[in-house]
């Protein structure tokens, strides 16, 4: 089962959260580790790979076809929607609550308003770094 991260060559092409990947280049992935799995995906930028997937309300496997880059994740994007601020965390960094707290002062600052609330959308993020994602409280105002 995969989670494509925004921005990656996978969310690209179109793949989804829930996919499972059947085949890399038509080799089963079936009794191979995900390090092993994600180690087989790997390779020089710009070369094809393609996917086998799966897909639930779909009757067959499909095939993706994909061009490897360089990922640069970006852990979050913040917004405003109206008169809330909207962040979307992808990955939990190390350097997810310096980037959190610079982009909510920020958006704070061009509001010139008061802010309403915040949405903080977690859907479909793969994890990350632990110490990010702690349960103790932080601020962001």
């Amino acid at each position: 089962m995969i989670s494509p991260i925004d921005d990656t060559p996978a969310a690209k092409a179109g793949l989804q959260a829930n996919d499972i990947i059947m085949r890399i280049d038509g080799e089963e992935v079936l009794g191979l580790t995900l390090e092993q799995a994600v180690d087989k995906m790997r390779g020089a930028v710009n070369t094809p790979i393609t996917l086998t997937v799966v897909r639930k309300g779909r009757d067959e496997p499909f095939d993706v076809r994909l061009v490897r880059e360089v990922i640069h994740i970006n852990p979050l994007k913040a917004r405003f929607e109206g008169d809330i601020i909207y962040v979307k965390i992808a990955s939990f960094s190390e350097a997810t609550h310096v980037i959190l707290v610079n982009q909510v002062a920020a958006l704070k600052t061009r509001a010139g308003k008061a802010i309403k609330g915040y949405i903080i959308d977690l859907r479909n993020d793969p994890g990350g770094a632990k110490s990010q994602s702690s349960s103790r409280p932080r601020s962001i105002s």
